[in-house]
């Protein structure tokens, strides 16, 4: 700095000097934001317009109706948002699409939810059970037609599908069994049938696991995120 002002040339011979650190930070902060974009799990927003038809327009004396009706539609949107977002409404379409159980694969580094066809098996619940949850719940095959299930967890919740109501909370939970693949697990909170999408192919390098989901919880959860709105027209 020469009387009070900045020596340009000076300033940039410094940077320059330094230029490695630059380097390296380039690198880091393309490297954390590849990292996040491949591994990070996707959220996605849907949107989705529903029309009101009321059917009861369509008889009798239709101008006359109309006319009344003209007051009483904002009041019938209303009524049909307040359903839409009901709770008993988002837990049945819960239900519906079977979203009791989540299906996980972890890997060496980043855990992932998987979908669809690539659940290395699929759980059929017994619904009479009170089934733990929010708890992962891993699955080592060992053969061909066995398996060993491991879980552990303190103040576990549990949930009863048939009742479609919480159950006692347990202290400690903690899991260690072997089955075979065609014969029921039957523990006194976990429940199910097993079905494995392939064969045996020895020790895997992935981890798989699953969580049973308190359908009420799950429920509330996605009812606060459930955004309905009138479509207003000029």
């Amino acid at each position: 700095m020469i009387d009070g002002k900045i020596d340009i040339k000076q300033l940039a011979v410094k940077l320059i000097s330094k230029w490695h650190y630059f380097l390296i930070s380039v690198l880091l902060t393309v490297g954390a934001a590849y990292l996040y974009a491949k591994f990070a799990s996707p959220t996605y927003r849907i949107r989705a317009s529903i029309r009101l038809d009321n059917s009861a327009e369509k008889g009798g004396n239709s101008e006359k109706f109309l006319k009344g009706m003209e007051l009483l539609k904002p009041q019938l949107a209303e009524d049909e948002i307040g359903i839409l977002q009901s709770l008993s409404l988002v837990e049945s379409t819960l239900q519906k699409l079977d979203f009791r159980i989540s299906y996980f694969r972890k890997g060496n580094m980043f855990t992932e939810e998987v979908y669809g066809g690539s659940y290395p098996y699929v759980i059929k619940l017994d619904s009479t059970v009170d089934q733990i949850v929010n708890v992962p719940i891993t699955i080592v095959r060992t053969s061909d037609n066995t398996y060993s299930i491991k879980a552990s967890g303190e103040n576990v919740g549990t949930y009863n599908f048939k009742e479609d109501a919480a159950g006692p909370t347990l202290p400690k939970i903690d899991i260690y069994s072997s089955h075979f693949t065609d014969k029921p697990v039957a523990l006194e909170n976990l429940g199910f049938k097993i079905h494995f999408n392939t064969p045996f192919r020895g020790v895997a390098s992935e981890t798989y696991f699953f969580v049973i989901h308190d359908l009420g919880a799950l429920a509330r959860s996605y009812q606060t995120k459930l955004e309905i709105k009138g479509i207003t027209r000029g």
